[in-house]
């Protein structure tokens, strides 16, 4: 298990860097005018990997409650959305890892933050950090003991690509699951938001002509899900979603307490 988690690792990173680093190359010799076509599918395709995996199952940890575990994003795109920048580049899946854990607060509210962060040399590093909050309908609202738990989430991330994209998305989700024994499925429907800015100098011309603009997206997503409980205190999580057309999965090795 620890040696296929590596390689898994390893490989999502590397495709990371090559991702990244021939994104940003094409970046730089962009015009303003030609920016919001060219670039715009990057943030779309970005927008999809970055807000998925944002929870594996609805109930909160209560106190002294916690979760901490390690996911893998993945994102396919669709042909008809490899258009601008993603054709050039002829990029068809992204994939991120993250770091990512939970904390339980009192009376159902739990926080969650994730990070991941990479140097990719001469283009600077790639980072991904946020946080939410969620709290649990149940705590309010008279659920039999057998009814699932549902939940409220919201989720902040923010991602920079480098010193020449960074971006801020938000995504507000409605979240119900199960635990059935070993097995606890869940289903999730949200809205995201993304805005990414850009700002570069090209150098290839006299005068240097700098660039600096915003691109804005945002979509519904809907989730299925699974965590596998092998053992009390581990959760192996699978997801697949839905996001304006993007399919996208997740997988994860998670450790719960509480």
């Amino acid at each position: 298990m620890k040696k296929y988690l590596l390689i898994m690792l390893l490989l999502v990173s590397s495709a990371a860097v090559v991702c990244a680093g021939t994104i940003e190359d094409e970046l730089r010799q962009l015009a303003e005018a030609e920016l919001a076509e060219q670039a715009t599918p990057v943030v779309e395709a970005f927008h999809s990997l970055i807000n998925q995996g944002l929870y594996h199952n609805a109930a909160a940890h209560g106190l002294p409650g916690f979760d901490i575990g390690f996911k893998a994003l993945l994102v396919q795109i669709p042909d008809d959305k490899q258009t601008g920048l993603l054709e050039t580049t002829e990029l068809s899946t992204l994939l991120m890892p993250v770091v990512q854990g939970s904390i339980g607060l009192i009376n159902g509210f739990q926080v969650t933050g994730r990070f991941f962060t990479l140097d990719i040399g001469d283009v600077g590093k790639m980072t991904l950090f946020g946080g939410g909050a969620r709290f649990e309908l149940n705590e309010i609202v008279d659920i039999p003991l057998l009814a699932p738990r549902v939940s409220l989430q919201y989720f902040f991330n923010h991602f920079a690509m480098g010193d020449v994209a960074t971006s801020s998305s938000s995504s507000y989700d409605l979240i119900v699951s199960k635990k059935l024994f070993v097995i606890e499925p869940y289903a999730g429907i949200g809205y995201s938001t993304t805005k990414m800015g850009f700002e570069y100098s090209i150098e290839d011309i006299q005068p240097v002509v700098d660039v600096s603009s915003e691109i804005e997206t945002s979509s519904t997503r809907m989730a299925l899900g699974f965590n596998w409980i092998p053992f009390p205190l581990l959760r192996m999580n699978a997801e697949y979603s839905l996001l304006s057309g993007y399919q996208q999965a997740s997988m994860g090795l998670i450790i719960s307490f509480l």
